[in-house]
């Protein structure tokens, strides 16, 4: 039994320590682009980026369809795409889209978003920054889980 006990230890420390790493890759911020399925059957979401200019945050972002009939997003998931916001998950607050003079978003025209058949339709939004000592944030995007831990390149 003793030989056994000897043997399993150093496994079972091996074991451990590989799966510490693991635990803390997870913790560490995601590298763009990043691509999820999204909530539609045939529609996926990349994040392709998020730079900082100044006191804003310009997030862009991919819808990809490999459907065969064109896709009105809002209709389909009961959100307009316009509804994309982040939040800053040191300080809890979240930020909506910048709105111009007139209440327009600053953002692609995202109110009735369509992806066309087979289609990769790009998008952008711009957001007021957070505080310089925040450097990840999480982004929602409607009809998509959040892309969190996301790193905000300067």
């Amino acid at each position: 039994m003793e030989k056994v006990l000897r043997a399993a230890v150093p496994i079972l420390v091996l074991t451990f320590l590989s799966l510490s790493h693991l635990g803390a890759q997870q913790s560490s911020p995601d590298v763009l682009p990043l691509i999820v399925d999204s909530d539609l059957s045939g529609i996926s979401l990349e994040l392709a980026s998020v730079q900082k200019t100044g006191d804003t945050i310009m997030i862009r972002f991919k819808y990809i369809s490999t459907r065969d009939k064109p896709t009105r997003l809002d209709t389909e998931t009961n959100q307009e795409v316009n509804e994309t916001y982040y939040v800053d998950s040191k300080n809890k607050k979240k930020y909506l889209i910048i709105k111009d003079t007139e209440k327009n978003p600053l953002s692609s025209a995202l109110k009735y978003f369509e992806v066309g058949p087979g289609e990769t339709k790009s998008a952008w939004a711009k957001f007021a920054a957070p505080p310089p000592d925040v450097t990840t944030i999480s982004v929602y995007i409607p009809g998509a889980p959040p892309f969190e831990n996301v790193p905000i390149a300067q």
